[in-house]
């Protein structure tokens, strides 16, 4: 996608009238946020709990205590560049559309530090307050509203931090709505473009469509200053970006021809979705399993650390096609 072509919503004057005539807002009953890394934090992350945070949220107050100042400082500069676009594109998902749940996905990747879907989490909340807390100045919120608003946002947004990577969030995520009573006839996957097609591959296997919901679209909707952070992350000039691009190509492959890159962690998924993921890829995963002397029930009876033992990497000259 070129960063190029994003044009927000209100210099477009057809979308202007559009929403002026109040457009039927995108439902989803669940969105998944993936996460895009961290940067490496050259300071020590402030020691707080997360009932201090969810504290900081709701102070819309200009009582700004240093503690809270290390939050904003922190929660702003530790996501990556990739990952700050997935979760702008997020926070206008849920200012424009009708969204009941927001699923955040991003494991710890250091122990000292929170999560990576709880920084996620900190960083719309902390541009959704400071966007809230303008309107209080404008006289066009009472801090009341603003609160409300707030918290009802904060409801939505739910943590998945307990895996390593994009397979395990998918297995956790599926699992955190399967012990849920409620239904989820309508999802969306939410990452950058060059990110989606690797989801809805994991989506295919996993047994769980999606609409693709593309952040650099979204978050192009922002202030001008957001728009170039979105230029920067999708420069095709950028080697780091290049190297994802065609890591893309790779781990995409992987999914589609290679079962043991895929099952050793898909297991951590419930048994029932388990079991159909064996009976959609049988004969593909019989075919990899007798290669290692093993039948289905006897991979499954293997423990964790032996599974992960079969994995398999795709090649490094996929990356390359």
């Amino acid at each position: 996608m070129n960063p190029e072509s994003f044009t927000p919503s209100f210099n477009d004057p057809e979308k202007k009238e559009e929403k002026e005539k109040g457009p039927e807002k995108p439902h989803f009953d669940a969105v998944i946020l993936f996460g895009g890394g961290l940067e490496n934090p050259d300071e020590e992350f402030p020691d707080l709990s997360k009932e201090e945070i969810d504290g900081f949220i709701k102070d819309f107050s200009d009582d700004f205590s240093d503690r809270k100042k290390a939050w904003i400082r922190r929660a702003r500069v530790v996501p990556n560049i990739r990952t700050k676009v997935r979760a702008l594109g997020c926070l206008e998902i849920l200012k424009e559309g009708d969204v009941d749940e927001i699923f955040i996905t991003g494991g710890k990747v250091n122990p000292r530090f929170p999560s990576e879907a709880e920084l996620m989490r900190d960083y719309i909340a902390q541009k959704y307050q400071q966007e809230l807390k303008e309107e209080i100045e404008k006289e066009n919120l009472t801090e009341k509203q603003a609160i409300e608003k707030m918290s009802e946002m904060i409801g939505k947004l739910k943590i998945e931090d307990g895996a390593v990577n994009t397979i395990e969030n998918f297995a956790n995520v599926i699992n955190m709505m399967d012990r849920n009573e409620k239904s989820y006839d309508n999802i969306a996957f939410l990452s950058n473009s060059f990110h989606i097609s690797r989801l809805n591959e994991l989506g295919e296997r996993f047994g769980l469509e999606g609409e693709e919901l593309e952040a650099e679209e979204w978050a192009a909707k922002r202030s001008e200053g957001h728009r170039k952070l979105l230029k920067r992350a999708c420069d095709p000039d950028n080697p780091v970006y290049e190297e994802m691009l065609k890591g893309e190509t790779r781990w995409s492959r992987g999914l589609k021809e290679m079962p043991l890159y895929f099952l050793p962690q898909a297991v951590a998924v419930n048994e029932e979705r388990l079991q159909r993921i064996y009976q959609t890829h049988k004969d593909e995963i019989d075919e990899s399993l007798r290669k290692h002397g093993l039948d289905w029930e006897e991979f499954l009876e293997l423990p964790e650390e032996e599974r992960l033992k079969l994995r398999e990497l795709p090649p490094e000259e996929w990356t390359e096609e």
